[in-house]
């Protein structure tokens, strides 16, 4: 049995909402992470340092990485990408650039620093992702090429 889903709308985009589905719809996984701050007094309370994070050189300053945070954020609401962060299995090498990244030791100190001064959020923590286009997404490429 095959299912067939046809989708003939498409939402507004601006370009800079364009160009990244493209580059999403290009890539072979794109991937993206949520850096968090947990407890390690209580396991259950966390908060979000930065989420929808993906980097294109580990070097890249904040502005843009959130920039393109918020456009994937929109991108999700307009139902054209899915933002996965329940990954049963991923590919280790993808998010090596996410450690690495100048972002991700700034957040490093700042949490040495709350450990030092008994902070409740003293633990950096990384949640992997990858932002992939739904049908709705593929259809509003295809209309655009």
């Amino acid at each position: 049995m095959s299912v067939r889903i046809n989708c003939t709308k498409s939402p507004e985009l601006s370009a800079e909402e364009m160009a990244l589905l493209r580059e999403i719809g290009s890539c072979r996984r794109y991937a993206v992470a949520n850096f968090e701050l947990r407890s390690s007094k209580n396991d259950e309370i966390y908060t979000g340092a930065m989420e929808n994070v993906h980097l294109l050189d580990k070097n890249e300053p904040m502005t843009p990485v959130v920039e393109r945070g918020e456009l994937l954020e929109e991108l999700k609401e307009k139902g054209l990408i899915v933002l996965n962060y329940e990954l049963r299995l991923y590919v280790k090498s993808d998010y090596v650039i996410f450690r690495e990244s100048s972002l991700y030791h700034e957040l490093e100190e700042a949490v040495k620093e709350a450990k030092e001064q008994n902070f409740t959020f003293d633990i950096l923590h990384m949640t992997k992702g990858i932002a992939a286009l739904t049908v709705k997404g593929k259809y509003a490429l295809s209309k655009q090429n």
